[in-house]
């Protein structure tokens, strides 16, 4: 009897152990497909982020540009003569009209001596000098990107004389600033796009799957 119970008993099949929920095919799918989204959304946001930055970095440089031809041609007569009650107004009124945009701005005369400037807390007066000492010896426009400081000669009357340089400082970080407020809501959509993309692969991987 007991030869027979142990026959039956080797023959009945044995209770298969329920899987882990993370060990199943359903979570291990859901699981890649989830990776898979999350990486596209985070490269692209990524390079959006970094296309954004680098064309406000390259807007702000192209203006620093042409705005310094500019004011260095509108201050070139009150370079020549000393005139820092007319270069001081013009300076002003410039960064007044750029907030953000222009931490500082300075007209020096040929030997370096500073005539009128209109500068911010944030102005990096060591960079300016330096980058005026190389325009004033080179006697062509210079420029440091790092510290967005840009040189550019002040020329008078026909002969174009070199009278003396136009310094300013540029910044971006205002500018971005906002861009970045702007892109917080274009990124939480991106992710909402993705709960929802991962919620409906969850469902068919449920339904064909699991």
């Amino acid at each position: 009897m007991s030869s027979r119970t142990e026959a039956m008993s080797r023959q009945l099949p044995r209770q298969s152990q329920p899987i882990p929920f993370f060990r199943t095919t359903f979570f291990r799918a859901t699981a890649i497909v989830a990776l898979c989204i999350l990486m596209v959304v985070m490269t692209t946001e990524f390079m959006g982020m970094r296309r954004m930055t680098d064309s406000i970095r390259d807007w702000t440089a192209i203006r620093a540009e042409e705005a310094s031809h500019g004011v260095a041609g509108s201050i070139a007569g009150a370079v020549k003569f000393i005139r820092a009650d007319v270069a001081g107004p013009i300076l002003a009124g410039f960064i007044a009209n750029l907030p953000g945009d222009v931490l500082g701005i300075q007209a020096r005369r040929n030997d370096g001596s500073l005539l009128a400037e209109t500068v911010t807390d944030q102005f990096d007066r060591a960079a300016a000098d330096r980058i005026a000492r190389e325009a004033l010896a080179s006697g062509q426009p210079v420029h440091d990107l790092k510290a967005g400081v840009w040189a550019y000669p002040t020329l008078f009357g026909e002969g174009q004389e070199r009278v003396g340089v136009l310094v300013s400082q540029w910044s971006a970080e205002e500018r971005i600033e906002k861009a970045m407020q702007e892109w917080v809501p274009a990124t939480l959509f991106s992710f909402a796009v993705f709960l929802v993309a991962l919620c409906l692969a969850a469902t068919l991987f449920y339904r064909s799957i699991s």
